[in-house]
């Protein structure tokens, strides 16, 4: 082989190998160090702006909106974000300044984040209940119909709120499938809708629970409060049946002396291989949060480390979101709730393994999302 083909083949190789870690799809990792957050702008007005960590002076805003931004979410090709202002859901391409009027949304509460399917095709987002918008030809249908509470009603526990989490991007490579939190009166549960029947699935007899897509179809049901469910790791084989599931991993006893361990999130770090993460409760009075990893094909624990949230004087500290490598988490310091339900203040990112501060910005930060 002479070196000129050496040197095609190994090119070819490495823009395989780069593909390959850019490919979004269910049990399928890509490291992201882009994230992105509301703040205000120089007018006042809440806007979105993009960081990428370690070129923190490339900082740019992203939005120009005439009101302010509600909420937003990411498409996975980074090209674009979807948002909502004025009373419209937004396109908003990431290197030009004009964005896109997609619908009108008429709803003024319960509005949840923009969500995009993985292949860039589809947008759910709230408005009443949940709805599906097709990029290819903007048309949109209604998913779901919010049931609110009235003085009418029956029964309280006939509200259901329903807002959009995470497309299912099956082994096919078909988006058919769509992750739904449900709020109901004072709990919440999860559901998968079948984007083309519309029939919805509810985890029926566990409480403050979430949803989590894993490699292979299935998922993981994860989430549990101090009134209501253990905390307990449940897997379902099938997402078309996720009512018929198995209890996994019982983590109460991982950490000792604590009253009790919360599971507030959860991400398949690897294929079959989950990061979960989550605060404790001890006699202790800075009680600090946890994570672990557990491998589904073996059964076994990885690991279980807790970590000391930074502190503030005048507020708890309330933490965001992991990175898609499960490496970094978003915090609040000083933080409050903006008028939409999202947690804002002083943004500080720390890595997880080591608990060290790599990025801090302070101000009125909201809703800091990574990269897919």
């Amino acid at each position: 082989m002479t070196q000129s083909i050496k040197k095609i083949t190994l090119i070819v190789i490495g823009i395989m190998a780069f593909v390959s870690l850019s490919i979004q799809a269910q049990g399928t990792v890509s490291i992201s160090r882009t994230g992105y957050y509301i703040a205000p702008d120089t007018d006042g007005i809440q806007q979105v702006f993009q960081l990428v960590l370690g070129e923190e002076q490339n900082t740019r805003q992203i939005t120009y909106s005439a009101t302010d931004v509600l909420n937003y979410g990411i498409a996975y090709d980074a090209l674009s974000i979807a948002y909502i202002s004025d009373g419209q859901l937004w396109l908003q391409p990431i290197h030009t300044d004009e964005p896109e009027s997609l619908t009108a949304v008429s709803a003024s509460e319960y509005l949840h984040n923009p969500v995009f399917s993985p292949d860039s095709q589809y947008i759910a987002y709230t408005d009443n209940g949940v709805w599906l918008l097709e990029l290819s030809t903007r048309e949109t249908r209604q998913l779901l119909e919010n049931i609110p509470f009235t003085t009418e009603s029956e029964s309280v526990g006939e509200l259901r709120i329903y807002s959009p989490k995470q497309f299912i991007w099956s082994a096919n490579g078909s988006v058919a499938q769509l992750v739904v939190e449900i709020g109901m009166w004072e709990w919440a549960t999860a559901g998968i809708i079948d984007l083309t029947s519309g029939e919805l699935q509810m985890i029926e007899e566990v409480t403050y629970t979430d949803i989590l897509p894993l490699y292979g179809n299935r998922v993981l049901i994860y989430g549990n409060n101090a009134m209501n469910g253990n905390p307990v790791l449940r897997v379902a084989v099938d997402d078309n049946d996720i009512n018929t599931y198995d209890e996994v991993l019982d983590f109460t006893g991982l950490l000792d002396n604590v009253i009790t361990l919360f599971a507030d999130q959860a991400i398949e770090i690897a294929p079959g291989t989950v990061r979960v993460l989550g605060t404790v409760m001890s006699n202790e009075p800075d009680s600090g949060a946890f994570y672990f990893d557990y491998n589904l094909m073996s059964n076994e624990v990885l690991g279980v480390s807790t970590f000391t949230l930074p502190t503030s004087e005048s507020s708890p500290v309330n933490y965001g979101t992991l990175s898609s490598d499960g490496a970094l988490l978003s915090m609040y310091v000083e933080f409050a709730w903006t008028e939409t339900g999202h947690t804002f203040g002083n943004l500080r990112i720390a890595d997880v393994v080591t608990g060290e501060e790599v990025f801090a910005l302070d101000g009125h930060i909201s809703d800091f999302q990574w990269q897919p």
